[in-house]
Protein backbone atom coordinates (compact mmCIF):
# COMPACT_ATOMS: atom_id res chain seq x y z
CA UNK A 1 0.00 0.00 0.00
CA UNK A 2 1.49 3.44 -1.15
CA UNK A 3 1.64 6.40 1.26
CA UNK A 4 0.47 9.61 0.18
CA UNK A 5 1.81 12.53 1.21
CA UNK A 6 0.02 15.38 3.08
CA UNK A 7 1.70 18.33 1.04
CA UNK A 8 -0.86 18.56 -1.32
CA UNK A 9 -3.84 18.37 1.67
CA UNK A 10 -2.03 21.13 3.55
CA UNK A 11 -1.36 23.51 0.41
CA UNK A 12 -5.58 23.39 -0.26
CA UNK A 13 -6.03 23.49 3.10
CA UNK A 14 -3.84 26.77 4.01
CA UNK A 15 -5.58 28.06 0.17
CA UNK A 16 -9.27 27.58 1.35
CA UNK A 17 -8.28 29.61 5.07
CA UNK A 18 -6.78 32.53 3.08
CA UNK A 19 -9.72 32.52 0.47
CA UNK A 20 -12.47 32.39 3.98
CA UNK A 21 -10.04 35.30 5.88
CA UNK A 22 -9.08 32.33 8.61
CA UNK A 23 -5.47 33.93 8.47
CA UNK A 24 -4.73 32.13 11.92
CA UNK A 25 -5.58 29.06 10.70
CA UNK A 26 -3.68 29.59 7.66
CA UNK A 27 -0.88 30.63 9.66
CA UNK A 28 -0.50 27.37 11.62
CA UNK A 29 -1.15 25.03 8.70
CA UNK A 30 1.91 26.95 6.63
CA UNK A 31 4.23 26.13 9.32
CA UNK A 32 3.13 22.72 9.29
CA UNK A 33 4.06 22.90 5.53
CA UNK A 34 7.26 24.59 5.66
CA UNK A 35 8.28 21.81 8.62
CA UNK A 36 7.26 19.08 6.07
CA UNK A 37 8.71 20.81 3.13
CA UNK A 38 10.78 23.48 3.31
CA UNK A 39 11.14 24.78 0.08
CA UNK A 40 11.60 28.30 -0.83
CA UNK A 41 7.79 28.27 -2.35
CA UNK A 42 6.20 26.87 0.67
CA UNK A 43 8.15 29.63 2.53
CA UNK A 44 6.58 32.43 0.31
CA UNK A 45 3.20 30.79 0.98
CA UNK A 46 3.89 30.98 4.91
CA UNK A 47 4.98 34.35 4.36
CA UNK A 48 1.97 35.50 2.75
CA UNK A 49 0.27 33.57 5.98
CA UNK A 50 2.36 35.97 8.22
CA UNK A 51 1.79 39.15 6.28
CA UNK A 52 -1.86 38.55 6.62
CA UNK A 53 -1.80 37.87 10.88
CA UNK A 54 0.31 41.39 10.83
CA UNK A 55 3.50 39.65 11.18
CA UNK A 56 5.96 41.47 8.66
CA UNK A 57 9.11 40.24 10.94
CA UNK A 58 8.70 36.70 10.58
CA UNK A 59 8.18 36.94 7.49
CA UNK A 60 10.87 38.42 6.28
CA UNK A 61 13.11 36.52 7.96
CA UNK A 62 12.06 33.36 6.04
CA UNK A 63 12.47 35.58 2.80
CA UNK A 64 15.76 37.75 2.92
CA UNK A 65 17.77 34.89 1.89
CA UNK A 66 16.20 34.25 -1.20
CA UNK A 67 16.56 35.80 -4.76
CA UNK A 68 13.19 34.53 -6.63
CA UNK A 69 10.68 36.88 -8.01
CA UNK A 70 8.21 36.78 -6.06
CA UNK A 71 10.69 36.07 -2.75
CA UNK A 72 11.89 39.47 -3.62
CA UNK A 73 8.22 41.27 -3.98
CA UNK A 74 7.31 39.99 -0.93
CA UNK A 75 10.42 40.84 1.19
CA UNK A 76 10.16 44.48 0.02
CA UNK A 77 6.45 44.53 1.07
CA UNK A 78 7.73 43.06 4.48
CA UNK A 79 10.32 45.74 4.79
CA UNK A 80 7.83 48.66 3.93
CA UNK A 81 5.33 47.66 6.90
CA UNK A 82 8.35 47.31 9.05
CA UNK A 83 9.61 50.70 8.31
CA UNK A 84 13.27 49.27 6.79
CA UNK A 85 12.55 51.25 3.29
CA UNK A 86 16.25 51.11 2.26
CA UNK A 87 16.27 47.35 2.58
CA UNK A 88 12.59 47.25 0.28
CA UNK A 89 14.33 49.54 -2.04
CA UNK A 90 17.71 46.35 -2.69
CA UNK A 91 15.19 43.78 -2.32
CA UNK A 92 13.69 45.22 -5.51
CA UNK A 93 16.89 46.23 -7.50
CA UNK A 94 18.89 43.13 -6.62
CA UNK A 95 18.40 41.65 -9.57
CA UNK A 96 19.09 45.19 -11.50
CA UNK A 97 16.48 47.65 -12.90
CA UNK A 98 15.12 45.59 -15.51
CA UNK A 99 14.11 42.90 -13.39
CA UNK A 100 12.17 44.59 -11.06
CA UNK A 101 9.88 42.09 -9.72
CA UNK A 102 5.90 42.34 -11.17
CA UNK A 103 6.40 45.33 -13.60
CA UNK A 104 3.74 48.01 -12.40
CA UNK A 105 3.15 46.40 -9.22
CA UNK A 106 6.76 46.91 -8.46
CA UNK A 107 7.70 49.78 -10.07
CA UNK A 108 4.83 51.30 -7.68
CA UNK A 109 6.41 49.30 -4.43
CA UNK A 110 9.87 51.16 -5.76
CA UNK A 111 8.05 54.87 -5.69
CA UNK A 112 6.87 54.04 -2.30
CA UNK A 113 10.30 53.19 -0.72
CA UNK A 114 11.75 56.65 -2.78
CA UNK A 115 8.77 58.96 -1.32
CA UNK A 116 9.10 57.22 1.85
CA UNK A 117 12.76 58.19 2.33
CA UNK A 118 12.08 61.66 0.90
CA UNK A 119 13.77 60.95 -2.98
CA UNK A 120 10.48 62.43 -4.49
CA UNK A 121 11.27 63.10 -7.98
CA UNK A 122 12.94 59.24 -7.93
CA UNK A 123 9.46 58.53 -6.79
CA UNK A 124 7.60 60.51 -9.26
CA UNK A 125 9.37 58.60 -11.66
CA UNK A 126 8.69 55.07 -10.53
CA UNK A 127 5.34 55.88 -10.22
CA UNK A 128 4.69 57.28 -13.57
CA UNK A 129 6.87 54.33 -14.81
CA UNK A 130 4.08 51.99 -13.02
CA UNK A 131 1.19 53.64 -14.75
CA UNK A 132 2.86 53.02 -17.86
CA UNK A 133 2.49 49.71 -17.36
CA UNK A 134 -0.91 49.64 -16.13
CA UNK A 135 -2.92 52.49 -16.07
CA UNK A 136 -5.70 51.51 -14.23
CA UNK A 137 -3.43 51.33 -10.82
CA UNK A 138 -4.91 53.89 -8.71
CA UNK A 139 -2.34 53.70 -6.04
CA UNK A 140 0.26 54.80 -8.13
CA UNK A 141 -1.97 57.76 -9.38
CA UNK A 142 -2.75 58.57 -6.14
CA UNK A 143 0.36 58.97 -5.31
CA UNK A 144 1.68 60.35 -8.40
CA UNK A 145 -0.33 63.25 -7.45
CA UNK A 146 0.79 63.55 -3.76
CA UNK A 147 4.55 63.89 -5.24
CA UNK A 148 3.57 66.73 -7.21
CA UNK A 149 3.08 64.62 -10.70
CA UNK A 150 0.08 67.11 -11.48
CA UNK A 151 1.08 67.32 -15.27
CA UNK A 152 1.80 63.40 -15.92
CA UNK A 153 -1.08 62.36 -13.69
CA UNK A 154 -3.01 64.41 -16.14
CA UNK A 155 -1.72 62.06 -19.43
CA UNK A 156 -2.76 59.48 -17.34
CA UNK A 157 -5.87 60.18 -16.82
CA UNK A 158 -6.38 60.88 -20.61
CA UNK A 159 -5.83 57.01 -20.80
CA UNK A 160 -7.86 55.93 -17.76
CA UNK A 161 -10.94 57.84 -19.38
CA UNK A 162 -10.32 56.42 -22.88
CA UNK A 163 -10.16 52.78 -21.39
CA UNK A 164 -13.57 53.09 -19.07
CA UNK A 165 -15.04 55.13 -22.28
CA UNK A 166 -14.44 52.24 -24.41
CA UNK A 167 -14.03 48.71 -22.83
CA UNK A 168 -12.93 47.26 -26.30
CA UNK A 169 -9.64 49.68 -25.96
CA UNK A 170 -8.38 48.52 -22.41
CA UNK A 171 -6.14 45.09 -24.36
CA UNK A 172 -4.78 47.55 -26.78
CA UNK A 173 -4.16 50.76 -24.13
CA UNK A 174 -2.34 48.68 -21.48
CA UNK A 175 1.39 48.64 -21.09
CA UNK A 176 1.60 51.51 -24.03
CA UNK A 177 3.00 54.37 -23.43
CA UNK A 178 1.35 58.00 -23.33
Amino acid sequence: MQQSTPEPALLAAIQESLALFQYENARFLGERLVALTNSEENQQLLATCYMHCNQAYRAYHLLKGHNSRRSRYLLAVCCLGMGRYPEAKDALLRMGEAEIPYGPAGLYLMGRCCRLTHCMAEAKDFYLRALRGNPLLWSAYEELCAVGGDEEAAEVRKVSNRLFSDPRSAVSSIGMGF
